[in-house]
């Protein structure tokens, strides 16, 4: 069986540290795979498959939750939700 993999997702900027959270899983049989991504399609790719994602400071839309289908925890590190795009579209779009 092959463990379960936690992959941190950050931008370039290092603006949330890639590593600062392995401490928080030490003695768990798992496979920390950190990440730094420049688009979006570093991110999608990154996170498809994963069983657990940390984003920091990454922009989150469909594309990316849909990659995360997935995962059974998903957590984002942000202050706010400028990241995040919230917005759902509810029935067919207006032309």
């Amino acid at each position: 069986m092959t463990k379960p993999r936690v992959v941190f997702v950050a931008p370039e900027s290092r603006m949330f540290p890639i590593g600062v959270h392995e401490p928080a899983f030490q003695g768990l049989d798992v496979a920390i795979v950190p990440v730094t991504c420049r688009a979006k399609g570093d991110v999608v790719a990154a996170v498809r498959g994963a069983d657990v994602v940390l984003l920091g400071g990454v922009p989150v839309d469909a594309d990316v939750v849909a990659a995360m289908e997935g995962a059974r925890a998903r957590c984002l590190f942000s202050h706010g939700f400028e990241k995040v795009a919230w917005r759902r579209r509810r029935g067919p779009a207006s032309s």
